[in-house]
């Protein structure tokens, strides 16, 4: 009985291809997940350890904030899918959008504003305005709750699985690729 999982499963004339197939595969994952687990990590890194509370006005694109001064108008609640949708503005006038991935009561919705302030992405817009969500005129940021730490958190570790996989499925080829005495 051998231990290469591969040497009863394909004949020999199958088996060589599908062994560079798994070394250029997995070799392949491995370098994309390494690269999106340091893009995630220093994404993750960059987040301070408790979210700024900030009025609108003052909150930055890219920041992870908790919103003060601001007030979520429950009649604008549009729900896409299970991703709900609000039109909130601030006590000065700016108007922004805040994202839940979750269907979202309003009272839920008015006591969880953080997460990361975004300009919003075009196709939302334009989805929204399909939908006759009321966007304002001008300047119009996207509360997303739930992007920042904990999503970032979850990329890296699916991205070290990503680097498992591959890194297990590249020493699978190369083994028997070694096996077979190919060059």
């Amino acid at each position: 009985m051998t231990t290469y999982p591969l040497a009863f499963l394909l004949p020999l004339a199958v088996r060589k291809p599908f062994t560079i197939f798994l070394l250029v595969f997995g070799g392949a994952t491995l370098l994309a997940s390494a690269v999106g687990e340091v893009l995630m990590l220093r994404s993750l890194l960059s987040y301070p350890s408790h979210p700024r509370t900030a009025p609108l006005e003052a909150s930055a694109p890219g920041s992870w904030v908790e919103l003060t001064g601001t007030i979520i108008e429950c009649d604008t609640r549009q729900q896409i899918g299970e991703d709900t949708y609000f039109l909130g503005r601030s006590f000065s006038g700016r108007r922004f959008i805040a994202s839940y991935n979750r269907p979202t009561s309003c009272e839920a919705a008015r006591g969880h504003q953080v997460g990361v302030l975004d300009p919003p992405d075009p196709r939302l817009t334009l989805t929204l305005a399909r939908k006759n969500f009321p966007l304002p005129p001008g300047r119009l940021d996207l509360l997303c709750t739930w992007c920042g730490p904990p999503h970032d958190r979850l990329g890296a570790w699916l991205f070290l699985g990503g680097m498992l996989v591959g890194g297990f499925l590249a020493w699978v080829g190369l083994r028997e690729r070694r096996r077979l005495g190919a060059p």
